[in-house]
């Protein structure tokens, strides 16, 4: 059976793209000039034939956060020092994805059953938003956001769509409020 590459999600750093594969445990490189890929070391307490690790890569100052598929724990890549930082456990469980938002990154579930979680990245202190998590099981009655489709960052705010609905909630960041629904009900 062939060992294949691929990937999620990269972070580029210079020429090296890092990345985690999919396929099994390895934190890996490629130079996009010359196309050389390397394997840099196996994720830490990860075996090594465990496929789907990481969903996301978040670059912050001289460190990559790999952010779990299935599980709890944020793997930290130290790139400069070419060692691995301690990892960090957050309670956000089945996350769909996560953004860097000036020095927090956001964790949001793929059901609002759970809570959005965010991560100071200074302290390393896990802020459980549930007030923003009860706001939109509020809206849920108007627009039906159980399972998360798509999230996107845009300036200040995180845009959230769902599978069932027809509806994008607008979460400003500074706030952590929800600013819009926006309705697409009336379609032309």
């Amino acid at each position: 059976m062939e060992n294949l590459i691929n990937f999620y999600d990269g972070c580029l750093i210079g020429d090296e793209l890092w990345f985690s594969n999919l396929s099994f445990n390895a934190l890996m490189k490629m130079n996009i000039k010359t196309g050389k890929t390397e394997f840099v070391d196996t994720f830490p307490e990860i075996p090594n034939v465990q496929e789907c690790i990481h969903l996301r890569v978040i670059h912050y100052e001289n460190c990559l956060y790999f952010i779990p598929y299935k599980d709890t724990t944020i793997h930290i890549w130290n790139y400069q020092e070419l060692k691995w930082e301690r990892p960090i456990t957050v309670n956000c469980t089945e996350i769909i994805n996560a953004f860097l938002y000036n020095d927090e990154i956001w964790f949001f579930p793929s059901t609002f059953e759970n809570s959005i979680v965010k991560l100071d990245l200074k302290s390393k202190k896990e802020i459980v938003l549930t007030e923003l998590t009860l706001q939109i099981n509020r809206a849920n009655s108007k627009c039906f956001l159980l399972e998360i489709a798509n999230i996107s960052l845009y300036e200040d705010q995180i845009l959230v769509s769902s599978y069932e609905g027809n509806t994008v909630v607008a979460i400003d960041c500074k706030t952590e409020s929800i600013i819009n629904m926006y309705s697409f009900d009336n379609v032309s």
